[in-house]
């Protein structure tokens, strides 16, 4: 795990098509409880929180004029962020009391309209999920260090989630494919769609439904 984020970071700290990068670490030691401890290694966690205690990492790559500037970003945040309250970002006063929202807990804060987390209400359940805060949560059926290594073959790169969860349901969308792979082809020329999603078969865990929160 160690050794995926310290390539992840130096990549993303020399690559040369890359622009306004930011990268940020947290290496004071993770503080949790013995109750968390327990979710801790259910979900895989302890691997990557060992060697920082969150990071985010955000980047643009520079294109030619009036092309679409792509971009990257992760925000794992801290563990005592992880397991603190998210009551008024993924659900409210008005939530059903028995909504499994109220259990959601947010790792990566990549963007305003999206996160990854996880549910602490089934032990059984060791899937990370993405949330667009509409409601749904979709499970990428990858535990914490399948995600970590899917961060290191996509760099945050925009769209990474999407073509997970496209290639998930046997959809097509054409155009959020397209623009991940043109993406990373411009910062890696190797780079082929179909070897990404054969990494993730590989690191794929079968927990995890889709759930949909119910709103009044």
């Amino acid at each position: 795990m160690e050794h995926i984020l310290k390539s992840l970071f130096k990549t993303v700290r020399n690559h040369s098509k890359i622009k306004g990068k930011e990268i940020r670490k947290k290496v004071a030691p993770p503080k949790y409880d013995d109750t968390n401890q327990k979710l801790i290694s259910q979900y895989n966690l302890e691997p990557s929180y060992s060697f920082t205690n969150g990071f985010s990492i955000k980047w643009r790559l520079k294109t030619e004029k009036n092309q679409h500037s792509f971009q990257g970003s992760i925000n794992i945040l801290p563990i005592e962020e992880v397991f603190g309250d998210w009551e008024e970002i993924v659900y409210f006063d008005f939530t059903e009391e028995h909504d499994r929202a109220k259990s959601f807990k947010i790792i990566d804060f990549f963007m305003p309209e999206a996160c990854i987390g996880i549910f602490t209400d089934d032990e059984n359940d060791n899937s990370l999920y993405y949330h667009d805060f509409e409601g749904e949560f979709y499970p990428l059926h990858l535990d914490m260090e399948g995600y970590i290594n899917m961060l290191g073959l996509s760099y945050g790169t925009s769209g990474w989630q999407m073509a997970i969860l496209i290639h998930q349901q046997g959809a097509f969308s054409k155009v959020i494919d397209d623009a991940f792979e043109k993406q990373m082809i411009n910062l890696f020329p190797e780079f082929k769609l179909e070897e990404f999603i054969a990494s993730y078969e590989e690191q794929r865990i079968e927990k995890g439904t889709v759930y949909k929160s119910p709103r009044e």
